[in-house]
């Protein structure tokens, strides 16, 4: 039995042999305090919890209509208590969040990302004889995307293999020394082994107008870019482009004659079409 004016030495001592901490409604018990410095009650519960924990406990207090209060100290866990769809904090009360009788709290859980991802690998038609050929292979998100380029080629062997190739992800050129969380690659993910050699002739990229309207266009690497602008001042209100448009990438002004060769664009690349200023 404990009395109020006992002080927890041998909590203290437990504390301190097994590496943690006594807590009660969410404060920190220490040995040189009484259970008169924390209020208890009979029936009150102190909680140990370990070194290691990384949030605090959650300790939940009610009281019934008779004055009596129940109590439960839960251990830390990484996530987030919702009511009503609003999150929720351990310093508010159920009076302060409106609660009613037999209202629910639920948990949610921050979700982990695996260290691990599962991507595919698809060769083209024209790579010595693969025919598009598929590899899936799991790898960890920090590992280079070469071994996944290696391991293609383990497992498709070709006399080709050690020509020159180039991989592409969402439309870009993927570096082998880049790693899946660079591009934070998803499991199903797919990329593409293409000869160096022979890039696409045609690029998609995407035009934003001055209303921030996003169209997509797919022009020849040849193609001079007066005709990008001759598509915009064809396609949007007169009205926004009354003086003509000048074409802006990566904060530069675009000439009538450059090609997207010219700009070294990509796939994906955005070119802004901002209203010619007269005067």
């Amino acid at each position: 039995m404990v009395t109020p004016t006992d002080k927890g030495k041998g909590a203290a001592v437990a504390a301190a042999a097994g590496g943690g901490v006594f807590m009660h409604y969410g404060r920190c018990v220490t040995g040189n305090r009484t259970p008169a410095d924390y209020d208890m009650e009979d029936g009150d519960e102190v909680s140990f919890f370990p070194d290691g924990t990384r949030t605090m406990p959650v300790t939940l207090t009610v009281k019934d209509n008779k004055g009596r209060r129940v109590t439960h100290t839960m251990p830390p866990r990484e996530g987030v208590f919702m009511y009503n769809s609003r999150e929720i904090s351990f310093y508010q009360t159920p009076e302060k969040c409106d609660m009613n009788d037999g209202d629910e709290i639920t948990f949610h859980p921050f979700s982990k990302p695996s260290t691990f991802v599962t991507l595919t690998i698809k060769g083209s038609t024209d790579d010595g004889g693969r025919s598009g050929v598929v590899v899936t292979r799991p790898m960890r998100r920090t590992d280079e995307l070469q071994r996944l380029i290696d391991y293609y080629f383990a497992m498709v062997p070709t006399d080709d293999q050690n020509g020159e190739w180039a991989v592409t992800y969402g439309g870009r050129q993927a570096g082998g020394e880049e790693t899946p969380a660079d591009y934070e690659m998803e499991d199903g993910d797919q990329l593409r082994l293409v000869p160096a050699s022979k890039p696409s002739r045609f690029v998609t990229i995407d035009l934003l107008t001055m209303v921030k309207a996003k169209r997509t266009y797919t022009l020849r690497r040849t193609d001079k870019l007066q005709g990008l602008m001759d598509l915009c001042l064809s396609r949007e209100p007169a009205s926004m482009y009354r003086h003509g448009c000048v074409l802006i990438y990566e904060g530069r002004r675009v000439q009538d004659s450059q090609t997207p060769d010219d700009l070294k664009l990509e796939d994906g690349d955005t070119i802004h079409a901002i209203a010619r200023q007269v005067g």
